[in-house]
């Protein structure tokens, strides 16, 4: 069972933090620590998910990573605790298109179901 740890809790760990541009968890951990005047204690940044998840194993550091990294990365020895509050971690979400184009009935019908369940 996956224990839940507080971004407080964890502030005082070495972290080791993912930079892989498009998933976003970079900017999101800095304003979730930002937004509680929380100080972690950040030894570097790392592109390379497979050698970063080897730097957690080896006890060389701690990271914060989306849970999907975990599935995909299972064969390592590593704990993992889910960020307690969601509130913490929680990111706003977007939903942009092109202007003047023309959009299936598919994408259509999904930005009806997302701006329903937005309200």
């Amino acid at each position: 069972m996956i224990e839940d740890v507080s971004l407080m809790d964890i502030q005082d760990l070495p972290l080791l933090l993912p930079s892989t541009q498009g998933l976003g968890v970079h900017y999101l951990i800095f304003e979730a620590f930002s937004r509680f005047h929380l100080h972690p204690k950040i030894i570097g940044e790392c592109s390379d998910i497979s050698l970063l998840m080897d730097l957690v194993s080896s006890d060389f550091c701690a990271s914060i990573v989306p849970e999907t990294l975990l599935k995909r990365y299972k064969e390592y020895a590593i704990y993992a605790y889910k960020i307690s509050s969601i509130m913490e971690m929680a990111a706003p979400v977007g939903l942009v298109w092109l202007k003047n184009h023309r959009l299936s009935n598919t994408a259509q019908k999904f930005i009806e179901l997302f701006t329903n369940k937005a309200i």
